[in-house]
Order: structure tokens, then sequence, then C-alpha cells
């Protein structure tokens, strides 16, 4: 649901001229949903567990829906009010922000409920971030003009009221996206089939001797890190050269790989753990501001839905290639290494 509704509503951004509008259906639909858990207990106890199962499910899918909504529209947003020159910079500040955000949630939720909190007070409490965020939305984020340059832009406005941003206009501009745009978002795609579910990392973990219970504290660690370093390598991307942190993101991605194929201590665990995390902050936002470079404004809202399309592809194969993989290497009495090489082989390609 988060993939075909990301794919979606880049292409109504441009369609409608608006990346807030679009921004806004997703977030009240966030929104909705937290009253919606918090609610499930009542369900249950009116209704059955039958009815609370279709009910907490149909809240699953809303929320995903509404992360897909808001994604390709903010990614598009972000760019058209950013800079060229600073454009990995707001991309990374972004998504330092969001990490950061992740983890402050993840630990409020778990020290309410070691106080003692319900879930349903929970639920409801996670609502309030949600209403703040379309309050600012409205009152502090103002949607700037789709021209793709200041000369073109009366004839701009000329085609935009006579197609009134239509899909026509729309599937018109995804089919004239550069061939530049299309062979960096190959490249990027090529990437994520390397970049594997964090499950697999997880296995690799307990195989080296940690403790489930210890689990979360590698990933958090992660996340931590990548939310102090990823906006220092925005900065870096924006002075030296996002193709060179890039550049650098793969080489940390393939020594990573190689950490976990050759470790045989938990430490090599924690070590592969933070070199992921500094991969993932040397790409993960600059990529997105790479792409930006080879598009025009109005065709941004379409591009990342057109980039989504690829990554899901790229991310759904990879996966399934890791388990074969896995599979491959425990079966030849390796362990759960074959994602590893696999990995590291994607990434060099």
């Amino acid at each position: 649901s988060a993939f075909f509704s990301k794919v979606f509503s880049g292409v109504i951004s441009d369609a409608l001229r608006s990346r807030t509008a679009v921004i806004f259906v997703g977030s009240m639909l966030t929104l909705a949903c937290k009253p919606m858990f918090a609610a499930s207990a009542s369900i249950k106890a009116s209704y059955g567990a039958a009815v609370c199962f279709y009910w907490i499910f149909s809240g699953k899918i809303a929320d995903r829906l509404s992360k897909g909504i808001r994604a390709a529209p903010t990614d598009a947003l972000l760019a058209d009010l950013s800079p060229g020159t600073a454009r990995s910079k707001a991309f990374s500040l972004c998504q330092s922000l969001a990490t950061f955000g992740g983890v402050l949630g993840s630990s409020l939720t778990a020290a309410l409920l070691f106080s003692g909190f319900s879930y349903e007070t929970i639920f409801l409490l996670a609502a309030v971030p949600s209403a703040l965020a379309i309050v600012v939305l409205f009152t502090a984020v103002k949607q700037p003009k789709l021209a793709e340059d200041e000369e073109t832009e009366a004839s701009t406005k000329k085609e935009a009221k006579s197609s009134s941003g239509g899909f026509g206009q729309v599937l018109k501009n995804a089919a004239s996206l550069p061939w530049q745009f299309y062979f960096a978002a190959l490249i990027v795609s090529t990437l994520y089939v390397a970049r594997f579910s964090e499950s697999f990392v997880v296995l690799r973990a307990k195989t080296l001797g940690w403790s489930t219970a210890a689990l979360p504290l590698l990933l958090t660690s992660n996340q931590i890190l990548q939310g102090f370093f990823t906006y220092p390598m925005g900065m870096l991307a924006d002075n030296l050269g996002k193709k060179q942190i890039l550049s650098l993101g793969f080489l940390a991605l393939i020594v990573a790989n190689v950490i976990f194929i050759y470790s045989k201590h938990p430490v090599g665990a924690v070590i592969g753990f933070l070199v992921v995390g500094l991969h993932m902050s040397m790409t993960q936002a600059n990529t997105k501001a790479l792409l930006t470079e080879y598009i025009n404004p109005t065709q941004r809202g379409t591009a990342f839905a057109m980039f989504a399309v690829f990554s899901g592809f790229a991310l759904s194969f990879g996966n399934t290639l890791a388990g074969i993989l896995n599979d491959q290497s425990t079966k030849a009495g390796l362990g759960n290494i074959g994602c590893f090489y696999g990995g590291a082989i994607a990434t060099t390609v």
C-alpha cells in the first residue's frame, strides 16, 4: 500500500501543481490512524476479536498509505524549497531529524510503558506530533511556484491554464524525463539490491553471539549514528560533490559486507552495524539530491514516483535474492553469510 500510494502521490502533486495539498491528505490520514488504534480495545469489547482484527488491519493499511502519500511530494517539496547548491544539506537535515525523531519516539514510548501508561493513552498521545505537523504545514510552509525557469515561467503558466495541470501532461512529463535521470535511478536501484532488509544483519548478529534482548541496542546505535552523521555528510556532498560522497558510501557498504562475512566475534557485529549506519548517512539523502539535478521543478513529483517504482522492485528483488543466498550458504555449512557476498557484488557493480 505504501509503495503504490507513493507512486500515485508524486504524480498527483505534479498534476495539482501543489505538494502541500497532497502532504496534507497524507498527514490527515496519519492523524486519523492514531485514534483508530487507541479504540481497538473498545472495539474488541463491543464487537469481538474478529471485528477488532479487521479494525486494526484497516488502521495499519491506512497508516502505510499515509506514509506513502507523504513521501514523494515531501521529497519534491524539499527540492522546490532548497537551492541547488544546498540541496544535499536540505535532504540530509530532513533525514537526520526524521532519524532522531524515530529514536526519540521509541524511547518515549518505552518510558511511558514502563511508567504504566496504557496502549490506548500512548496512541492518543502519538496523535499530538501529527497534529502539530499539520499546523506547521499550514503556517510555516509556503508552496513555491513550479516554473521550470524564469525564462519559461510565462509559457508554463499558459500551459498550466490550458491543461489545468492534467494527468495527460504529467504522463508526458514522465515520458520526457531526461536519460540522465533514468541512468542515475538505475545506479541507485542497483545499490538498493545490495541494501537488503536489516533482518539479515540481525540474524548474522545473533550467530555472532548477540542475545535477542540485546539486538535493539545494535539497531538503536545504528540509528543514532545515522542521526549524527547524515547532516555533516550532506554538507560535505554540497561542498565536495555528491558523486564523491556517494562513492565513499558505496565503499563503506562493501566494507560492512566484508566485516559481516569474516567476523567471528560479537564485536564484529557492532562494527558492521556502525559502518552500515555510516553508509546510510552518506547515501540515503544524497541519492535524492543527486536525482533532482536532472529534472525540472514541474517533473519532480513524477520523477520521485518513478524512482519509487525502480527502488521498490530493487528492494523486493534484493531481499528475495538475499534470502536465497543465505539458504545456499547455510546448506553449504558457511552460515548465513550468503546475502553479504551478494551485497558486496551488487555494490561493486
